[in-house]
């Protein structure tokens, strides 16, 4: 069991710090910081977050999250803040199929698993490449959130621990969020050793998760909504504790799914 974690952490870690540390890595990182200076440059010259009419922005909150508690609890956020949720929440997918499409198709396709593998249960690294893809995300959103709250705290006269606690809990819901994204990824990249196909196929299977997202609300068939993991966004945002936990039960638990599949094809494929 202690080698097991062992093996695990080391894993994960070095996936971390290559992805954090290659080219691709480090544009990501610098396109973050540019995009959240020029959001936060905005409502700093616009005063957004200091003269927001509560109402309009209550209104759409009640639209962009389904549901009006919802709503009247993210209305009393920094409105800098949920518009900086709203877009990592919403570029999550891309960002992760842009990081992970290759986190276990790349070795397959350099080969050079099969040294890996001759240490490491494939379970074990399978599980691994997903915990060093979700600390990469969170790194680079956890970036995002800082720079906005530093902000806030230089510009905003109403500055103070609820702010803080806001930013945490935002980088926390669009983490959970995330995780599923990284575990479906991490399942996909698993299935073939060609690049360009782990690319295409994950946008695509992405896409069609958001396809189904759609037909479910014109439709209003809840559980296709939920194959969607940015729709649990108003369960983790939700005033009851007991939804909150919902919402963090269903991000682990398809997860888990996720890698549940992946693992169990994992093993059995050639490498």
């Amino acid at each position: 069991m202690i080698d097991a974690l062992t093996e695990f952490g080391l894993l994960a870690a070095r996936d971390a710090r290559r992805a954090t540390h290659s080219g691709r890595g480090l544009f990501l990182l610098f396109l973050t910081v540019v995009g959240t200076a020029t959001v936060t440059a905005v409502f700093n010259q616009l005063g957004a977050h200091a003269s927001s009419p509560p109402g309009l922005i209550e209104k759409a909150a009640e639209w962009l999250f389904g549901g009006r508690e919802v709503a009247q609890v993210v209305a009393t956020a920094p409105p800098l803040l949920i518009v900086l949720f709203i877009l990592t929440v919403w570029l999550s997918p891309l960002l992760v199929a842009i990081i992970g499409f290759d986190c276990i198709a790349g070795d397959l396709h350099a080969r050079s698993i099969r040294y890996t593998a001759l240490r490491v249960r494939r379970e074990t690294y399978l599980l691994a490449k997903f915990a060093g893809l979700v600390a990469t995300v969170a790194c680079l959103s956890l970036v995002a959130y800082t720079y906005a709250t530093v902000s806030l705290a230089r510009h905003s006269p109403t500055f103070g621990a609820p702010v803080i606690a806001w930013g945490v809990r935002l980088w926390v819901t669009s983490t959970l969020i995330a995780t599923v994204w990284c575990a479906f990824a991490t399942l996909l990249s698993s299935l073939s050793r060609s690049l360009t196909t782990c690319l295409l196929m994950t946008l695509a299977s992405f896409a069609s998760l958001w396809g189904l997202r759609i037909i479910g609300r014109m439709y209003d068939i809840a559980p296709l909504q939920y194959f969607y993991p940015n729709t649990f966004d108003s369960l983790l945002l939700h005033p009851s504790l007991g939804t909150n936990l919902l919402g963090v039960g269903a991000c682990l638990l398809q997860s888990a799914a996720y890698l549940t599949v992946g693992a169990q094809r994992f093993s059995k494929r050639d490498l």
